[in-house]
């Protein structure tokens, strides 16, 4: 399937190395400076699939974000965003307006590229993305997990299932990997595998006490397992979304 991206930055440079690698994807980009006429004209007649922003500072991303919230497009395209300045009151502004991933300036343009790609694609393949994506990828990111590792796709995957079918939380083995084995043409033994070597990839690189902080873990020695980690996610995603309806139904009652 082909992909269009439309990047946005204000340094003409950058677009090249982002071009380059998104070609290499086989996805086709388009660019445009922060000027919002300029932005709204490419985004009506690209229609992208992948918008990427890249900037310095949250404030030009937020007004961007919100002016695209009144546009009348066709589509919504996945927005990522890479912010030089990166801070949590930003991040978390930027991703209430829409934008699905927020990356950092300590990665190449080519590793950006590279996970916005599998990122997409897992966007696409998981359901409630609007509400539960976000979400997923945030707390996973937090927890020192890379799209790049094989087993990222596989816990998501993974999460998926169980929300959807809480009896399969007892039935990893016999259920769930062989099912993602089958999607990702693989086999269970690998996706088990993928899982355990990206949980202690995550645990070994010091991000223990993320994981320990946001999935309720204690100071043990050994990383958790395939099966504590994922029910511990599934845990956290759904204390995260009540929290988010129910602060919702309150708003709504003060009007």
């Amino acid at each position: 399937m082909a992909l269009t991206s439309l990047i946005i930055t204000d340094k003409q440079e950058l677009f090249r190395y982002y071009e380059s690698a998104f070609r290499t994807g086989d996805i086709y980009a388009k660019h445009s400076f922060f000027h919002l006429q300029e932005v709204a004209h490419k985004l009506v007649a690209t229609q992208p699939d992948i918008l990427l922003i890249e900037t310095s500072f949250g404030d030009k991303v937020a007004q961007l974000l919100s002016n695209f919230s009144e546009m009348q497009l066709a589509r919504r395209p996945a927005i990522f965003v890479c912010l030089e300045n990166r801070t949590s009151s930003w991040e978390q502004l930027i991703l209430r307006k829409g934008a699905m991933y927020v990356f950092d300036k300590t990665m190449s343009e080519r590793n950006i590229v590279s996970c916005v790609i599998h990122l997409y694609s897992l966007y696409y393949s998981v359901e409630r993305e609007e509400k539960l994506f976000p979400e997923l990828v945030r707390l996973l990111r937090d927890c020192g997990f890379s799209p790049q590792h094989r087993g990222y796709a596989c816990i998501v995957d993974s999460v998926q299932m169980l929300l959807k079918e809480v009896e399969y939380y007892q039935s990893l083995t016999k259920k769930v990997y062989p099912h993602i084995a089958r999607k990702q043409s693989t086999t269970p033994i690998r996706v088990e595998k993928n899982i355990r070597d990206a949980i202690r990839h995550a645990w070994s690189k010091g991000d223990r006490q993320a994981i320990q902080k946001y999935l309720g873990f204690g100071d043990d020695e050994k990383p958790p397992s395939n099966g504590k980690l994922i029910s511990s996610i599934c845990e956290r995603l759904r204390e995260t979304l009540y929290e988010k309806e129910y602060s919702t139904v309150d708003t709504m009652k003060d009007y």
